[in-house]
């Protein structure tokens, strides 16, 4: 893996799991704290979908057809997050959220939440497939099945949580693809 992606995973997800715990300061019920809280998670989730692009690229060659699928819908379920985060807090920010307009932000809104979902299901499957591929670790097969089922369970502890597994995540890809390209290879 390219250290500039597995370093760009490592940032996101420390940011990620940074703006969870410890969000912007401010008042939280204004709108403009919305707004900027929001924003910040697009940076966060390009780094995140950085390093996941780092480590399949390690990885493709000796993935399976299904393992492929799983990796592109993963990235497919991110970019998908990214674009409508930055559409609806970037781009129309302006519009209110209840009445004609507010249509808009609610099918940008649902297609983040169909990233997420989308995101979450693909990692799974990927971690299903990668336990069978040589050279991916096992533990880091079953922290992608992992994902989704602890998403939910933190989700019901608080819903600003819900998004700490796949940050932690991002920074455990990354680091792994920061070791030498040797320990890569050990199952």
């Amino acid at each position: 893996m390219k250290q500039s992606l597995a370093l760009a995973g490592i940032i996101g997800g420390l940011f990620w799991v940074c703006l969870a715990f410890f969000p912007p300061v401010g008042v939280r019920e204004t709108r403009d704290y919305e707004i900027l809280w929001n924003r910040l998670w697009t940076p966060a989730l390009v780094c995140m979908g950085l390093g996941f692009i780092g480590l399949f690229q390690t990885f493709r060659a000796g993935a399976s057809r299904s393992g492929k699928i799983g990796m592109a819908a993963m990235l497919i379920g991110l970019v998908l997050m990214i674009g409508s985060n930055f559409t609806e807090y970037w781009m129309l920010s302006a519009l209110p959220h209840e009445g004609p307009n507010g249509i808009i932000r609610g099918v940008v809104w649902m297609t983040f939440l169909a990233g997420t979902l989308l995101m979450l299901l693909a990692t799974a499957i990927t971690g299903i497939t990668m336990m069978r591929t040589e050279g991916f670790p096992r533990w880091l097969s079953l922290l992608f099945v992992l994902m989704l089922p602890l998403t939910i369970a933190i989700g019901f502890v608080s819903l600003n949580w819900a998004g700490t597994p796949i940050g932690i995540l991002s920074i455990i890809v990354g680091s792994f693809g920061l070791r030498p390209r040797t320990a890569l290879h050990v199952a």
